[in-house]
């Protein structure tokens, strides 16, 4: 699934570059109070991409589950006064750990 489809990232401001990079335009829609981008439309962009890369890393369960955030802890160090981009990543070490649940569950096939 595009993530760029969810009515919601495009009502956040969330767009896809052509590079593919999730980017959050710095629009008056998403300032706060200080004219910087809010905390929680940070949080949308950061939490968007991360369900993207889990989709492009293990594509075998897509359809098969509903990912849900079930935990999260964010650090904001410093206001973010133009476009900000999301890079997300997942240690060798993660994806191990994601690949071994989906087994269990029956989700993945291969070694």
């Amino acid at each position: 699934m595009d993530v760029t489809e969810i009515p919601f990232i495009n009502k956040v401001g969330v767009i896809k570059r052509a590079d593919g990079v999730l980017e959050l335009t710095f629009d008056e829609s998403v300032l706060n109070h200080l004219k910087t981008i809010h905390a929680t439309a940070q949080f949308s962009l950061a939490e968007i991409a991360s369900g993207e890369i889990l989709q492009t890393l293990f594509p075998e369960p897509v359809g098969k589950v509903v990912p849900v955030l079930m935990d999260s802890q964010i650090k904001f160090k410093k206001p973010a006064t133009k476009a900000i981009a999301a890079y997300p990543s997942v240690s060798g070490e993660a994806a191990y750990e994601f690949k071994e649940q989906f087994k269990k569950k029956g989700l993945l096939d291969y070694p």
